[in-house]
Order: C-alpha cells, then structure tokens, then sequence
C-alpha cells in the first residue's frame, strides 16, 4: 500500500508571505531592507529570491505597489484628506506621495478622486 508522503513547504513561500505579511502590517511606518532582513532573520538574498520568486518584485517594490493600492481605494472609498491618505500609506510628505502616486497611477491624487466621483455620478444617471 503507497501512503503519501506529506509535500514538504516551499521555504521560499513561507518567508515571502511571511515578509508579504510583515510588510502590510508596517504599511503605515518607513521600512527599510536592512529592517525587514533583520525581522526576518535571513539576508537580503534570500529575500529577495523569494520576493522575486513568488511576487514577482522586490520586497521594498512590492510595499510601494501595496501602498498606491490602498491610496487608491482610500481615495475613492472614504472622504479623508489626501494629507490622512500620506500618512496612512507610510509617506512623509504629501509632494513626495503625490509624486509616486501619479507615477503608478497616471494622475494626482486630486485626480485620481475627481475622476472617480465624475463616472459614479454618470452612472447612477
């Protein structure tokens, strides 16, 4: 009679959603590579392969992309301040948010919400 071996865990998996996981919880706080190796107790070869390997991204880039995510989905779902909305995502300063936001997402911030407000009132038309 075969039993089945029990399938081993990636251990690449495991650190790349552990780190996933670390990373969503500091969203709001600076986070640097040095830090976040260290919380993880492995290197930044590790690391990185395992980012790289399962998110397709570096930690630090993958953070970025989880942060205008949230921006986004705060601007269009609540009425905070674009300033709230800065601080909240782990940026210090509103222009340098503003900056990496309309790179990631092709407009300001102001835009981003004004363009959103303008399809929802044409469609409940």
């Amino acid at each position: 009679m075969n039993q089945a071996v029990p399938k081993q865990a990636d251990p690449l998996l495991t650190l790349a959603e552990k780190t996933a996981a670390y990373l969503l919880l500091e969203m709001s706080n600076e986070v640097n590579l040095t830090q976040v190796v260290s919380k993880m107790a492995t290197n930044r070869n590790k690391l990185s392969l395992a980012f790289k390997t399962h998110y397709g991204a570096t930690p630090l880039n993958w953070l970025k992309q989880q942060r205008m995510e949230k921006a986004s989905q705060l601007l269009i779902h609540t009425q905070q301040s674009i300033a709230d909305i800065t601080f909240a995502v782990g940026y210090k300063d509103s222009n340098h948010f503003s900056t990496a936001f309309k790179q990631h997402h092709g407009v300001s911030p102001k835009q981003y919400r004004e363009q959103y407000a303008t399809s929802k009132a044409k469609n409940k038309r």
